[in-house]
């Protein structure tokens, strides 16, 4: 039985409006026309398992 290892990666933006915490500007970005924080996440698939699950 052969195992197989499917990775999937997600680009998100965490949407934010209003003023920001003078540490939080470095972070806050504008991304396709969205203003947040930029996220990538990583999933990991073997068989039925997932991680993170969703």
């Amino acid at each position: 039985m052969r195992l197989s290892l499917q990775v999937i990666l997600v680009l998100t933006c965490l949407e934010k409006s209003g003023k920001f915490k003078p540490a939080l500007p470095d972070l806050v970005r504008v991304f396709h026309g969205k203003r947040g924080v930029q996220v990538v996440i990583l999933y990991l698939v073997v068989r039925v398992w997932r991680y993170p699950k969703s």
